[in-house]
């Protein structure tokens, strides 16, 4: 019963040793750099804006 025992201690720390040793997933800095649509002057995301760099729309309704 005590080498069981010790055995599951031992295997619990490298479990341990194996949890803490791993790094953390790098997360990618997402820059949402907002920009007004030109004809209802919400704010939005540039990547979920349409248009070009003089003039930014929320939706295809307000770029016609």
């Amino acid at each position: 019963m005590s080498q069981l025992i010790l055995i599951l201690g031992i295997i619990g720390l490298i479990w341990l040793y194996i949890l803490f040793k791993r790094k953390p997933a790098k997360k990618e800095k997402v820059s949402l750099e907002m920009v007004r649509c030109d004809t209802c002057g919400v704010n939005i995301p540039k990547s979920e804006a349409i248009g070009s760099e003089e003039l930014w729309f929320c939706s295809e309704e307000h770029r016609t």
